[in-house]
């Protein structure tokens, strides 16, 4: 188990290299550290990111990042969007495998990425109240919750967070060996 003094110094050293990466415009870079951290500044930073790409039209980083964001309604129009420019071009063989990604695959993973939001969102609230036990208990109930769905290197990232280092360790394993 990490002790807290070794998890403060590693969240700075993160939000520092986030803080760098965002003042050097690598904004999906720096969100994707802040989604630990303070997941709401990691969404909005996914659709500024979105909607800038929606406006140079770069539809496949507008889509993805939507996707991050867990707007995946909009990310399917964007893949629709995109696969009506590819028509206009007469690139059938593309617009299909495009479309393909339009179509909603999982409703299921679609509920488990809102439930996870809510969770880190949830734990980061205890955290500025001062509860970091009861954080932990969180974060280990929603890396349970990610393992038990398939997700393991969110459920290792979660233990990790949690202080739970032996069930990281043991589900890193498991990504290993898959």
């Amino acid at each position: 188990m990490m002790s807290k003094d070794e998890k403060r110094r590693m969240k700075k050293h993160f939000l520092g290299i986030a803080k760098k990466c965002e003042k050097q415009n690598y904004s999906i870079q720096a969100a994707d550290i802040y989604r630990r951290y303070y997941p709401k500044k990691a969404k909005n930073l996914y659709l500024k990111v979105a909607k800038d790409c929606e406006k140079n039209k770069l539809y496949i980083g507008a889509a993805e990042a939507y996707g991050l964001a867990g707007k995946m309604k909009k990310s399917r129009q964007i893949w629709k969007t995109y696969a009506g420019e590819l028509k206009k071009k007469d690139l059938p063989t593309i617009e299909k495998e495009i479309l393909e990604k339009a179509t909603p695959h999982d409703p299921k993973k679609e509920k488990i990425n809102k439930e996870a939001w809510k969770i880190l969102s949830l734990v980061k609230k205890l955290e500025r109240e001062g509860k970091f036990s009861e954080a932990q208990k969180y974060l280990i109930r929603a890396a349970e919750f990610r393992e038990k769905h398939g997700e393991l290197r969110a459920a290792a990232y979660l233990y990790f967070d949690g202080g739970d280092a032996k069930n990281a360790e043991s589900v890193w394993k498991k990504i290993i060996h898959e």
